[in-house]
């Protein structure tokens, strides 16, 4: 068919002439004989979906993954700090309180 691998579909008359019809492999044949003509419908071959993520999808995954890691070692880290820099502020409250004695806010 064409010049390419085909198969033979059947005859028909055309102008009074015996005509040939064939289609290419990955087509149906129509009816000649009955249609008069020769027709040849193409197969879409659909592909199927396939099982495996795709080399895209899995370093999109990879990516998001280190991210939120990355976001929470900063937010345990920002939590560790925040945590020292509180602790070391009341214990500069205290060691104040200590060397200078009790306040009172009582008035004379």
């Amino acid at each position: 068919h064409r010049g390419q691998p085909g198969q033979y579909c059947g005859a028909y008359i055309k102008h009074g002439f015996q005509e040939v019809c064939c289609c290419g492999t990955n087509q149906v044949c129509g009816r000649p004989a009955v249609d008069l003509q020769c027709e040849c419908t193409s197969i879409v071959v659909e592909k199927a979906p396939s099982s495996y993520a795709s080399f895209d999808t899995i370093l999109l995954a990879s990516l998001i993954n280190l991210v939120i890691i990355g976001a929470l070692f900063w937010a345990m880290y920002y939590c560790y700090e925040a945590r020292d820099a509180i602790t070391s502020r009341l214990c500069d409250l205290c060691s104040q309180r200590q060397t200078t004695g009790p306040h009172t806010n009582a008035r004379p």
